[in-house]
């Protein structure tokens, strides 16, 4: 919820008009009537906004439906790629957007903490099933937390939020900058924006923006 009022909030403010704005409960597998209320309106751009049980059934039920929309957003086929391809084919994958987490974007000045590589090679030796975008978030919580416990004169909530306060901005890890504003919220990690593009019977993902940090051209329409 507070990544669609986030979103929603950013794309109001660039002077975007929203055509629909619908919210489901998370255990919704049934979009066939949203997709033929959505391609009734041609929007120029859909995201869907769930967990990897809401992404599986939309994109596959968008590719059953032949509706198409010029860009279609999914936050979980970035985070668990594999899942993706091992349920669903390439052509439904395909120009779909997503998130490329740290995976795909290599942090170089990391402070606290292993380098991607190391983790990723460390995690993919003692929890294989665990080397996706789930683990190196656990990880990074971690992270925190100990440094957290580090700076905190106590135990208490203000003692623990004062060692929060303290660190914000400059504990650089592999999932980022930690950095909280006034309120608490987590504002220092920002994913850059993916494609999957076709790769035979597969789909490879490629980072599309930021540029600094981009590895392919984004296709928009899709075709």
């Amino acid at each position: 919820v507070s990544q669609a009022e986030t979103l929603k909030a950013q794309l109001t403010a660039a002077g975007v008009h929203l055509v629909t704005d619908e919210a489901v409960p998370t255990s919704t597998t049934s979009y066939s009537t949203i997709i033929s209320a959505l391609a009734s309106q041609h929007p120029e751009a859909v995201l869907e906004l769930g967990y990897p049980q809401n992404d599986g059934p939309f994109l596959a039920q968008l590719a059953s439906s032949g509706a198409h929309f010029p860009m279609v957003f999914t936050v979980n086929p970035g985070l668990v790629l594999p899942l993706f391809t091992s349920q669903l084919p390439a052509s439904t994958l395909s120009w779909i957007y997503t998130y490329g987490t740290n995976f795909f974007n290599t942090y170089s000045s990391v402070t606290e903490g292993l380098t991607t590589q190391a983790f990723v090679a460390k995690l993919r030796a003692t929890y294989p099933s665990a080397v996706n975008s789930f683990g190196l978030f656990g990880y990074y919580t971690g992270l925190v937390i100990e440094a957290a416990l580090r700076n905190a004169t106590s135990l208490s909530q203000l003692a623990l939020r004062n060692a929060l306060t303290k660190v914000s901005g400059s504990l650089r890890t592999v999932n980022g900058t930690f950095a909280i504003n006034a309120e608490g919220a987590q504002v220092g990690e920002r994913f850059p924006l993916a494609q999957l593009f076709p790769a035979g019977q597969s789909v490879r993902l490629e980072l599309v923006t930021p540029p600094a940090s981009s590895l392919a051209a984004a296709v928009y329409p899709a075709p």
